[in-house]
Order: structure tokens, then C-alpha cells, then sequence
């Protein structure tokens, strides 16, 4: 999280949408709006000023919208911890994902050789995981929530829960 950023704010901001990630999206790009017709008005003498506060506006509903919907991590950027982590319908996933971004920086040889070893990786543990069943909450997941709540800070009781009950 941003430091600049007050935390009550952002809490705030998602409450003012019902943490509802499809109207914080609506609410990024409506202000994304009104900062690109802003800049073509830079002749205003409180130009400055109206630019940081659309800024500042634009930072709290983006923290708003990473708090109800963390980001999880690359696969290009994937330790063998976070392999370790992933259930079968995952590693296939991050196995073809890994795979067109070998495809793609084939050119890189630093890249390229990282993204092998990744792929790797992931082809090794595919051999070890089978499909789940229903009703299993993954760990993969559940790290992406506790990610959150240690990135936001102090979080209320009820966003705890209510980020837990999505998991189910």
C-alpha cells in the first residue's frame, strides 16, 4: 500500500461502492476521465491543485480496489514456494502462461532461461498434484487474502470476514 495513503480512506472509499471491484472499476475510470481532459486545460490557474487532488482521488479508489480484489502474483515471478502452493487447476494454468512468456522473450536470454527453469518447476509438481474437489479452499488464495490484510494494515473484523466467506 501506498504510504501517502490513509487506510480509513481507503476502507471508506470501498464502503462508499459496497466493495463492489465492478463500480471501484467504474469509479478508477471515471476519474482517469476527468484527470485526461484536465491535463489538456493546463492554462488554469489552479491547475496544480485540481491535478492532486484528482491524483489523490484516483490512489485511494485504486488501494479501494486492491483491498476487494487483491492482485496475486505473476507467474513469471513464481519461487518454488509459490509452485509448492498451487492445486492442479492452477499449475495448469500457470503452465501455459509460463510457457507463452518463454514463447515471447525467446530473444532475452536471461529472461528465457528464468522463465525454463519456472516451467520446470511447475511441469514437476503437475506430476505430483491431482484435480480437487469441490468445496476445498486454496492455499493460494487464502495467501492472497492474508497478503492483503498484511499490506492494508489494520483491517475491520467484518472485511476479514467477508474477504474469508468468498474464499467459500
Amino acid at each position: 500500500m501506498n504510504k501517502n495513503v490513509d487506510l480509513k480512506a481507503v476502507e471508506a472509499k470501498a464502503a462508499e461502492y459496497n466493495f463492489s471491484e465492478a463500480d471501484l472499476t467504474k469509479a478508477i475510470k471515471a476519474v482517469q476521465s476527468r484527470k485526461c481532459n484536465l491535463k489538456k486545460k493546463k492554462f488554469l490557474a489552479d491547475y496544480e491543485i485540481k491535478m492532486a487532488a484528482i491524483l489523490a482521488e484516483e490512489e485511494v479508489l485504486k488501494e479501494a480496489k486492491n483491498l476487494v480484489a487483491p492482485k496475486e502474483k505473476f507467474v513469471t515471478d513464481y519461487t518454488l514456494e509459490d509452485v509448492k502452493e498451487l492445486d492442479y487447476e492452477r499449475t495448469m494454468r500457470a503452465i501455459k502462461s509460463i510457457q507463452s512468456a518463454t514463447c515471447n522473450n525467446q530473444g532475452d536470454p536471461e529472461k528465457y532461461e528464468k522463465y525454463k527453469n519456472i516451467e520446470a518447476m511447475l511441469l514437476e509438481h503437475k506430476a505430483e498434484v491431482k484435480p480437487l474437489e469441490d468445496g476445498v479452499i486454496r492455499k493460494n488464495d487464502l495467501r492472497t487474502v492474508i497478503e492483503a490484510i498484511r499490506t492494508a494494515g489494520e483491517v475491520s473484523t467484518e472485511k476479514v470476514l467477508e474477504m474469508l466467506e468468498n474464499l467459500m
